[in-house]
C-alpha cells in the first residue's frame, strides 16, 4: 500500500479527500467537498418540499373547486363505512410508499432486514 492513496484502513488519504473533485460522504466536517455537496443537498430539500406544497395546494384546489361540489356532496351522503373505509385505504397506501421509498435510503450493512442487497 505504500505509494498510493490508501491508507492502512483502505480509505482514501486526507490529501486525496480533501481535492473537492470527488464528494466523499466519508470528508471531514470541515472540508470543502462536504460543504459543497451540503448546500446542494439543501437546495434540492427546499425545492423539493417547495414543489411538494405547491401539488397539494394545487390538489386541494381541484378537488374543493366548484365543478367538484356534486362528488363533495355524495361524499358527505354516504355511509360511515365506506367514508371510513375510503380513508383506510388511503393511510394504507400512504404507509405501503413509505416503506418501499425508504428501504433503499438503509444502508446494505443492516442485518436485521430480511431483503438482501443486491
Amino acid at each position: 500500500m505504500s505509494g498510493s492513496a490508501e491508507g492502512e484502513s483502505g480509505r482514501k488519504s486526507q490529501s486525496a479527500i480533501n481535492t473537492g473533485k470527488d464528494l466523499d460522504p466519508l470528508a471531514p466536517a470541515g472540508s470543502e467537498a462536504r460543504r459543497r455537496r451540503s448546500r446542494v443537498a439543501i437546495a434540492l430539500n427546499v425545492l423539493g418540499c417547495a414543489l411538494g406544497l405547491a401539488l397539494l395546494w394545487w390538489c386541494g384546489a381541484r378537488a374543493l373547486s366548484a365543478s367538484n361540489r356534486d362528488q363533495l356532496a355524495l361524499l358527505w351522503r354516504a355511509p360511515w363505512w365506506q367514508a371510513a373505509g375510503l380513508v383506510g385505504v388511503s393511510l394504507l397506501n400512504a404507509v405501503c410508499s413509505a416503506m418501499v421509498s425508504a428501504r433503499p435510503s438503509r444502508p446494505c450493512a443492516d442485518s436485521r432486514s430480511s431483503m438482501s442487497c443486491a
